[in-house]
């Protein structure tokens, strides 16, 4: 048993390094609800799949719940997880401050979600939403917010007016 034991805290070890080194991975909100990364899920299934014990085992050493580790290996056979999202190339201005550099390098390290990245940010850097956003908006890295409309009220109806123009 000793060496299930040792497996098994060698797994433990792997999960939170990587949950270390890619901020986002494991993200639990509010609710109580967490969300994983497709990363993260390509990882762990990886590592489970030279796990000899029993499953249940092997998600109590990761710290997944069994039934989400059943779903990810179901969905996984129908549409294989991928592991991250396409390295891009950022256009970095010459000009660009270190908050903007950290701001790029932070993002190329964050493996969840977009707006846990900005929760995440925001507190580490001290800095609003909107300017990091613009950051990578420069950098190419998100697209510009969709402009909405402006909305043209039509001049109220009244039969006792005359023409307005």
């Amino acid at each position: 048993m000793s060496g299930c034991k040792d497996r098994g805290w060698e797994v433990r070890e792997m999960a939170l390094k990587y949950r270390l080194a890619h901020p986002g991975a494991m993200v639990v909100h509010k609710t109580g609800r967490t969300t994983y990364s497709d990363g993260f899920i390509r990882f762990i299934l990886d590592i489970s799949d030279t796990w000899d014990d029993s499953p249940e085992l092997f998600c109590q050493y990761a710290e997944i719940p069994y039934a989400t580790y059943r779903s990810w290996r179901q969905q996984d056979k129908v549409e294989p997880f991928e592991g991250g999202r396409p390295i891009l190339q950022p256009f970095i201005p010459l000009s660009a401050s270190t908050t903007f550099r950290q701001i790029v390098e932070d993002f190329f390290g964050w493996t969840g979600g977009i707006r846990e990245f900005f929760k995440y940010e925001t507190a580490r850097i001290n800095l609003g939403p909107t300017p990091i956003r613009r950051v990578l908006t420069i950098c190419g890295l998100l697209p510009l917010k969709k402009q909405k409309e402006p909305v043209i009220e039509a001049p109220p109806c009244d039969a006792n007016l005359a023409v307005y123009w």
